[in-house]
């Protein structure tokens, strides 16, 4: 997070029009829907369908009112991004169920039914516990100009927390003032937290990551203000999301895992790793631990660790294909970056035994203790090691 540091403007930005233009919805019709996926009445895809049909809507807004508007269900396909129309068709019934949505072929409601039509009250409008939520949101009956690009995004958006986090700006940072957008304000995570029904860590790298993107940009505030108020942004209200670039490359798959060779280690194998340290001081002119052959040394064992296997990653990586076939660890990539991560941590600080410290930190399983800078330290030889000299090495995974 870069703060900006230009305190004689004011960090409240005025926006004639963003780019693509915007729909106003009601922060009360959009509590009502969150709270209807936050009960189980209905699921966050059909809450991201509930947001497409207001960009279904928007497109529509300037037909002349001579012509009939058709609505069909296929238009939201490339919204959501799944293409299952089923799957849209019932999300759209349990949204007509928990009476947010009404759609007809030439007609589309979004407005919750109100307390008392039809004999049937909102959704949660008579519960306490959405109660409790609406009155979190001071401002809970106005309208929120919403750009329509991030309607886009949000309905072809998966994670729950992110929209959440999206959501939980749009209220606190987004107003509509003098005929015209007005962005800038103070949101805290845990508000969102407890507003949305999400964890205030997720939502704090939920927010990170929108920063990064571009769309919410940090103002200085004193701490004494973030404490009480939250963070200080402003929304990029003309922010142009990865969903609505139509430039974007396709992603490509990434290419597969060769096939292991590695096979299962009989019952009577012994699966603990060695905590030994050996001594490789130089006697009588030649190196320890160099059985045969000259300045060659002995290849790697799991059974007897040593201090030139945690420093060198083409023995490292030996051992931690050993320890794949003897069923210690998982064959995949994580388990592998936590296994060099391991090591660059013993070596850190194993000041009298790394060899000991670095097995029992496998053994125990306490790679949660390493840190992101010898994380990272340890993908960077991942990558040397396997786009690099690793694979001049040839280490090969051995049956058990």
């Amino acid at each position: 997070m870069r703060p900006e540091h230009n305190p004689e403007s004011t960090w409240r930005v005025r926006v004639e029009k963003p780019a693509g233009g915007y729909v106003f919805i009601k922060a009360e019709h959009l509590l009502k829907a969150w709270w209807a996926q936050r009960t189980g009445t209905i699921d966050l895809f059909a809450f991201r369908v509930w947001l497409g049909c207001h960009e279904l809507m928007a497109r529509r807004c300037r037909m002349n009112r001579k012509l009939t508007a058709c609505y069909r269900v296929e238009e939201l396909l490339p919204l959501t991004g799944s293409g299952d129309l089923a799957r849209h068709r019932a999300a759209i019934r349990r949204l007509q169920e928990a009476r947010l949505l009404r759609w007809l072929g030439d007609d589309i409601r979004l407005e919750p039914v109100s307390p008392g039509d039809d004999g049937v009250g909102a959704v949660g409008g008579t519960d306490d516990d959405y109660l409790d939520m609406q009155a979190m949101v001071q401002n809970w009956r106005r309208k929120i100009p919403v750009p329509r690009r991030v309607i886009r995004y949000l309905a072809g958006q998966r994670r729950k927390v992110l929209i959440a986090t999206v959501l939980g700006h749009l209220l606190r940072c987004v107003y509509y003032r003098n005929r015209a957008p007005l962005t800038g304000g103070r949101c805290k995570a845990s508000w969102i937290a407890d507003v949305f029904g999400v964890d205030a860590r997720n939502v704090k790298a939920a927010r990170k990551q929108l920063i990064d993107a571009g769309w919410l940009t940090v103002v200085a505030s004193s701490q004494t203000a973030l404490n009480r108020w939250g963070l200080a942004v402003v929304v990029a209200l003309d922010h142009m999301f990865p969903a609505c670039r139509h430039d974007t490359p396709a992603r490509q798959s990434p290419p597969p895992r060769e096939l292991s060779t590695a096979k299962s280690p009989p019952p009577t194998q012994n699966r603990e790793l060695s905590a030994r340290s050996e001594n490789h001081e130089l006697r009588h002119g030649r190196a320890g631990g160099v059985p045969t052959g000259q300045g060659r040394q002995a290849p790697p064992r799991l059974r007897s660790i040593a201090l030139a296997d945690l420093k060198q990653p083409q023995r490292l990586d030996r051992l931690f294909w050993e320890a794949v076939a003897a069923g210690i660890v998982r064959q995949t990539q994580a388990e592998r970056l936590r296994w060099f991560a391991a090591a660059e941590r013993a070596l850190a600080l194993g000041t009298r035994n790394p060899c000991g410290f670095f097995a029992a930190m496998v053994r125990r399983g306490l790679c949660h203790h390493i840190s992101n800078a010898q994380e990272d330290t340890a993908r960077l030889k991942l990558k040397r090691l396997d786009y690099g000299e690793g694979r001049s090495m040839g280490w090969k995974v051995e049956a058990a």
